[in-house]
C-alpha cells in the first residue's frame, strides 16, 4: 500500500504541474501585454527536455480547450525546428519512443480539424529531424502510419497524411526510389477522391511539391503525363462555376472554403525531389487531377492552388506543355474577370509570365496567344482610379505595388525581357496607337507606361525605331491631363537611361527643350518634379560634349525653377520639386565637371543656405540631397574653385556630424553624409586628416553594422508579411531565413569610403588602420552582400600601406592578422567575380612571389573544381575566375604540370562543345526550339575561349 501511495502522489503531483504548464500556455494567449510577456518569460525558462513531454501532453489532452491544445502543437513545433539537437537527446529512449506515439495516437483520436492539422506539422518536423546526414529514416513507424492513414476509410486522417507528406516530401529518404508505385498509387488514389474536396486539394499541393521538388528527372515527369489533362479541365471547370455565380454547381463546392490550407502535400514532396528526372516520369499522371483541382479552388476564390500551378511553371515548366493549349486560355479568362479579385487576376498573368521566365522557347512556341495576352495585360494597367489631388501631393503616397496597373506594368517589363522584343513588341505596338488616341486619359497614360516597361527587354528591336517612338511619346508631354504628362515624363527618362548615350546623341535638340517646358509646370509639382527626374537620366547617361552645348539654357531653367521654389520652401513648406531639381543640379555637375565653374557662384549660395537652415525632420532629405549636391559640384569644379566656399561646408558638415548621435537610425541624412565625406576627401587631399576624428565614427558604425537575421517557419513568417524592411528566403520545407535589409546600403557605402580614405591619405590613415581591418577583414565572409566583401578585401593594401608609417614589425603583426581570414576567403568565395579582387588585394599586399605560392596553392583545387562541375551554370563561372586569375598573375603563373592540366580541361571542354554542337542539330528538330534558343546555345562556344584569350600571348 506504502508504494501505491507513492505512486498516487507522484501522479498526482504531476498532474499539478501538468495543470500549471497549462495555466501558463492560457497565459501566452494573453491580451493583456504585461500578463502575455510575463507568461513568455516563465515559458522560456523551462528547459526543453522538461517541456517538451508537457506539450505533448497538453496537445493530446481533449479535456482542454481546443486553443490550448492548438498553441501547444505549435510550440511543440517551434522545438522540434529550433532546438531539437539540444533537446531530443537529452530523453530517454523510453520518452522518445513515448512521445513519438502519442504524436500518432493524438493524429488518430483529434477530432477538430484545425487541431489535427497542427498536430500533424508537429509530427512531421519531428519526422523531418528523424532523417540522418544519410537519409536514413530513423523512425520507420511514422511511414506506415502515413500509408495506414492515407487508405483509412476516415477521409480526415487521409488529410493528415497527405498534410504530414506535404511538410516533409523527403520522408522516405533514401529508399524513396523503393516507394515511388506506393507514392503514385496513394497520391492518384487522393487525387480521384471527389467525394472529400480537403483531400484531393491537399493531393494536388503534395504533388505539385513533388513535380517541382524532381523537375530534373524527365522520366518520373513522363510517368506522371497522364494526369495533366483531367486536371488542367477541373480547373477549367472551376472558373466556369466562379464565374457563374447562380450555377447550382457552387453548393457542391462551399466545403472548399474550410479547406483551403489543406492542399500543399504532394506539392512539398515534389519540390523537394526536383531534380529527379526519373521520379518526375514516373509520377506524371498525377497531373491532370492537380490541374482540375486547381481550377475548382476558384469557385471559392481559393488562391493556393492557383499558386500551386505557378510553382509547377516555376520549377518543371515543360511537364506542362502538353497542356499549354488548356492552361494559357485558362489563365487569360482568369485576368480578364473582373468578377474575380484582383489578386486572383494577377496570379492568372504571373502563371503565364513565370512560365515565360522559365521555359521561353515553349512560351514563344504558343505565339498564338500572344494577341490575347498582351491586350489583357495593357487592360490591367488602365486600371487606375482617378485623384483630384494626385499631381499637387508635396508627399505622395508609395505606389500600391498590389494594385493591378502596378502588377501589370511589372508583369510587362517582365514578358518583354523574357520572351524578347521580337516576340513581344511587335503586339505591343500594335494596341499603343489606339490606346494614345483613347479619349480616357487612363489609355494614354497605360500606354506610355507599357513603352517604358518594355524598353529594357525590346531593347535590340525598339533601337532602329526611336524616332518614331519620340514621334510618339514627345506630344502628351503637352496632354491635357497631367498624369498623362507625368507618364510622358517617365517614358523620355526611360528611353534616356535604356537607350543612352545613343539616344542623347540623336535627339538631344528635340528632348532638352521639352523637358525644360515641363519645369515650368509650377501648377502641377509631381509632374513638374518627374520632368526633372527625367533630366537626371538624360545627364546621367549624357556624353560631356553633348550636355555642355545646353548649359546655358538648363542652368538658367534650374537657377529659375530653384529661386521659384525655394521661395515657395519658405513660404509654405512645400518641397519635391526642391528635391528633384536639386538632384539635377548635381547630375548636370557630375557630368559636365570642369565646365561647371562659371555657373558656380550662380548656386553655391542658395544651397548653402539650404542646408544650414533645413533642419527639420520634414526637411531631412531635401539636406541630404543639397549635401551629395555640394559635395559633387566641389569635386566637379575642383579644388581651388571651391575652396572658397570649403570651410563653410566643412563646418555645417562638422556640425551635422556631432549631432548624429540625435539622429535617427533611418535619417536619409546618414548616407548622404558618409558619400559627402568621402568626394571631401577626394576635393582636399591630405588636408582631410584634421577632420578624421570627427567623420570616422558614424563611418565605421555604419560598416560595423550587423544586419538582424532570423530563421521563421510558416506561422511566424505570416506575421511579417508587408514589412518591406525584410527580404526572406525558403530554406527549406516550412522554413525560411530571412534578413532586414534596412542599412545595408548605408553599410556598403561606408565600407566604400574606408577604402576612399584608406587610399587617398595614405599614411595620414595610419592612426584608424587597425581599427578598420578589424571592421573590414571580418565582411570578407560578409555573404549578404558581394558590394561588401569587394570593398573589404580592395581596402586591405590600402590599410596596410596606410600602417607602413608605423614600422616592419607593426606591418608584419597586421599582416598576420589579415592573412588567414583572407586566404580562407579565397578558399571558400561562393561569388567567382569576386575570387579576383582577393587575389589582386594578396599580391598588392605580399608581392610576386607570395601570390605565385598561393597561386600554386588555388591552382589545383580550381582546375579540379572544373574538371568535376557537375552544374553547367556553374561551369562558365568556374572558367571565368581562371582566367581572370591567369591575366591578373601573369606570364609564367602555370607550371608545367598545371599547364597540362589546363590543355587537359580546354580538350574535354572542346570535346563537351563538339558533342553539343551535335546535339544543336537534334535540337533544331524541338517541337521549342527557336533562334532565341540557338543564341543561347551558341554562347556555350565562348566557354573556354576566355582561358584560351590568357593563355595564348602567354605561352606562345
Amino acid at each position: 500500500m506504502k508504494v501505491k501511495g507513492e505512486v498516487y502522489c507522484l501522479t498526482l503531483n504531476m498532474a499539478d504541474e501538468q495543470a500549471r504548464f497549462e495555466a501558463l500556455l492560457q497565459g501566452l494567449m494573453s491580451e493583456d501585454n504585461e500578463s502575455r510577456t510575463q507568461n513568455e518569460g516563465l515559458y522560456d525558462k523551462i528547459p526543453g527536455p522538461t517541456k517538451l513531454p508537457m506539450l505533448v501532453q497538453s496537445m493530446s489532452n481533449s479535456n482542454i480547450s481546443i486553443e490550448i491544445r492548438t498553441l501547444s502543437s505549435v510550440l511543440l513545433r517551434r522545438l522540434f525546428t529550433n532546438e531539437f539537437e539540444e533537446v531530443w537527446p537529452k530523453l530517454s529512449p523510453e520518452l522518445q519512443t513515448a512521445v513519438k506515439e502519442k504524436l500518432m495516437s493524438a493524429i488518430t483520436e483529434e477530432l477538430t480539424p484545425p487541431v489535427r492539422r497542427k498536430v500533424c506539422d508537429a509530427t512531421a518536423e519531428l519526422a523531418r529531424n528523424m532523417i540522418d546526414d544519410e537519409e536514413n529514416m530513423n523512425w520507420p513507424e511514422v511511414l506506415k502510419f502515413m500509408f495506414e492513414s492515407a487508405s483509412s476509410p476516415d477521409s480526415g486522417l487521409r488529410e493528415s497524411a497527405l498534410h504530414i507528406f506535404k511538410n516533409v516530401p523527403g520522408i522516405f529518404g533514401k529508399q524513396q526510389s523503393h516507394y515511388m508505385d506506393v507514392i503514385k498509387q496513394m497520391l492518384s488514389r487522393c487525387l480521384a477522391d471527389r467525394d472529400n474536396p480537403q483531400v484531393w486539394f491537399e493531393a494536388i499541393k503534395a504533388s505539385t511539391a513533388f513535380l517541382v521538388a524532381n523537375d530534373k528527372n524527365n522520366h518520373l515527369l513522363h510517368h506522371f503525363k497522364d494526369l495533366l489533362p483531367p486536371m488542367i479541365q477541373l480547373i477549367t471547370t472551376a472558373f466556369l462555376v466562379a464565374c457563374h455565380k447562380n450555377n447550382p454547381l457552387l453548393h457542391h463546392f462551399k466545403d472548399l472554403l474550410s479547406y483551403g490550407t489543406g492542399q500543399l502535400i504532394a506539392t512539398a514532396f515534389l519540390v523537394a525531389y526536383d531534380k529527379n528526372n526519373h521520379l518526375l516520369y514516373h509520377f506524371k499522371d498525377l497531373l491532370p487531377p492537380m490541374i482540375q483541382g486547381m481550377n475548382e479552388s476558384l469557385s471559392a476564390d481559393d488562391d493556393s492552388l492557383m499558386k500551386c500551378l505557378i510553382e509547377l511553371a516555376e520549377n518543371v515548366p515543360k511537364f506542362l506543355r502538353p497542356q499549354m493549349d488548356n492552361i494559357i486560355p485558362f489563365c487569360l479568362k482568369v485576368i480578364s474577370d473582373a468578377n474575380l479579385s484582383d489578386s486572383m487576376r494577377q496570379l492568372g498573368m504571373e502563371a503565364i509570365v513565370t512560365l515565360s521566365e522559365t521555359a521561353p522557347a515553349m512560351v514563344r512556341k504558343f505565339g498564338k496567344y500572344m494577341p490575347l495576352l498582351v491586350p489583357q495585360v495593357l487592360a490591367l494597367m488602365v486600371d487606375l482610379e482617378e485623384e483630384e489631388d494626385w499631381s499637387i501631393q508635396d508627399e505622395p503616397e508609395e505606389e500600391d505595388t498590389e494594385s493591378n496597373s502596378i502588377a501589370a506594368e511589372s508583369a510587362l517589363d517582365r514578358l518583354a525581357c523574357a520572351l524578347g522584343g521580337k516576340t513581344m513588341l511587335p503586339h505591343i505596338l500594335a494596341n499603343i496607337p489606339q490606346m494614345l488616341q483613347n479619349g480616357d486619359w487612363r489609355y494614354r497614360h497605360a500606354a506610355l507606361m507599357a513603352i517604358s516597361a518594355c524598353a529594357e527587354g525590346c531593347h535590340q528591336q525598339m533601337e532602329g525605331m526611336l524616332n518614331n517612338i519620340l514621334d510618339a511619346v514627345l506630344p502628351f508631354l503637352k496632354d491635357p491631363h497631367p498624369r498623362v504628362r507625368y507618364a510622358g515624363c517617365n517614358a523620355i527618362g526611360q528611353l534616356c537611361r535604356d537607350f543612352g548615350p545613343l539616344f542623347q546623341k540623336k535627339y538631344h535638340n528635340r528632348v532638352v527643350p521639352e523637358l525644360l517646358q515641363i519645369m515650368d509646370d509650377n501648377g502641377n509639382p509631381r509632374v513638374q518634379s518627374h520632368g526633372a527626374a527625367a533630366l537626371v537620366n538624360f545627364a546621367e547617361e549624357c556624353p560631356k560634349i553633348v550636355l555642355s552645348q545646353y548649359l546655358d539654357v538648363i542652368l538658367n531653367k534650374m537657377e529659375q525653377v530653384l529661386s521659384s521654389k525655394f521661395k515657395e520652401l519658405l513660404e509654405k513648406g512645400v518641397k519635391l520639386v526642391l528635391e528633384q531639381v536639386v538632384t539635377a543640379l548635381a547630375s548636370v555637375a557630375d557630368t559636365v565637371e570642369e565646365k561647371f565653374t562659371q555657373y558656380y557662384d550662380r548656386f553655391m549660395p542658395c544651397l548653402k543656405y539650404i542646408m544650414q537652415n533645413a533642419v527639420t525632420k520634414e526637411m531631412r532629405l531635401l539636406r541630404g540631397k543639397t549635401i551629395e549636391c555640394i559635395s559633387l559640384i566641389g569635386l566637379a569644379v575642383g579644388k581651388e574653385k571651391f575652396l572658397q566656399d570649403c570651410s563653410d561646408v566643412m563646418q555645417m558638415l562638422l556640425k551635422t556630424q556631432t549631432d548624429l548621435s540625435e539622429m535617427e537610425d533611418d535619417d536619409p541624412q546618414i548616407s548622404y553624409m558618409i558619400s559627402a565625406w568621402a568626394r571631401m576627401c577626394k576635393i582636399l587631399g591630405k588636408e582631410f586628416q584634421q577632420y578624421l576624428p570627427l567623420v570616422m565614427p558614424p563611418v565605421l558604425k555604419a560598416a560595423s553594422l550587423k544586419p538582424e537575421v532570423a530563421l521563421l517557419d510558416s506561422d511566424e513568417i505570416k506575421d511579417m508579411q508587408g514589412d518591406t524592411d525584410w527580404e526572406f528566403v525558403n530554406v527549406g520545407e516550412q522554413q525560411s531565413f530571412g534578413i532586414r535589409t534596412a542599412g545595408l546600403e548605408e553599410k556598403t557605402t561606408a565600407c566604400q569610403m574606408l577604402v576612399c580614405y584608406a587610399r587617398e591619405l595614405k599614411e595620414g590613415f595610419a592612426e584608424y588602420a587597425e581599427e578598420v581591418v578589424k571592421t573590414m577583414v571580418p565582411l570578407l565572409k560578409f555573404y549578404f552582400e558581394d558590394d561588401i566583401r569587394i570593398a573589404a578585401s580592395e581596402s586591405l593594401p590600402f590599410l596596410i600601406d596606410c600602417a607602413k608609417i608605423r614600422g616592419d614589425q607593426y606591418v608584419a603583426e597586421m599582416w598576420n592578422y589579415i592573412c588567414p581570414s583572407l586566404l580562407k576567403a579565397i578558399e571558400i568565395e561562393p561569388e567567382q567575380s569576386v575570387l579576383p579582387e582577393h587575389l589582386y588585394a594578396l599580391s598588392k599586399i605580399r608581392g610576386d612571389q607570395y601570390v605565385a605560392e598561393m597561386w600554386n596553392y588555388i591552382c589545383p583545387s580550381l582546375l579540379k573544381a572544373i574538371e568535376i562541375e557537375p552544374e553547367q551554370s556553374v561551369l562558365p563561372e568556374h572558367l571565368y575566375a581562371l582566367s581572370k586569375c591567369i591575366e591578373k598573375l601573369g606570364k609564367g603563373c602555370l607550371s608545367q604540370e598545371n599547364m597540362n592540366l589546363v590543355i587537359s580541361l580546354l580538350e574535354k571542354q572542346l570535346q563537351s562543345h563538339f558533342k553539343k554542337q551535335e546535339e544543336r542539330h537534334e535540337k533544331r528538330k524541338d517541337e521549342d526550339y527557336d533562334e532565341d534558343l540557338e543564341e543561347d546555345l551558341l554562347e556555350e562556344v565562348t566557354l573556354p575561349k576566355c582561358v584560351f584569350t590568357c593563355l595564348i600571348p602567354d605561352h606562345c
